[in-house]
């Protein structure tokens, strides 16, 4: 006869090893996926979208945000040059 009585550690253990599974392997990040084909629309971006874009924190986002709202709608990207990170960030938008 089997025993499955597990001790506690061996629970934490498996409930660990369990989430690192489901957390690594079945959940795609953004940042592991193909920017090209996950570019966000800058001029359509919330504040919080564009805090999910890699290299982009609170005081870019601000400063895109500022900047679409003094200039309007970006007609490209290279309108951001100014903008902190831009280099990094540049694969992750578009402008439609």
């Amino acid at each position: 006869m089997i025993d499955f009585k597990l001790l506690n550690r061996q629970k934490i253990l498996l409930l660990l090893s369990v989430s690192f599974f489901i957390l690594f392997a079945l959940v795609p990040t953004f940042q592991r996926s193909n920017p090209k084909s996950l570019k966000l629309n800058i001029n359509k971006a919330s504040y919080y979208q564009l805090l999910d874009i890699p290299y982009i924190g609170k005081k870019t986002a601000k400063e895109i945000l500022r900047l679409r709202k003094e200039k309007g709608r970006f007609s490209s990207i290279e309108e951001l040059k100014s903008v902190r990170n831009y280099k990094k960030f540049k694969q992750y938008i578009k402008v439609e």
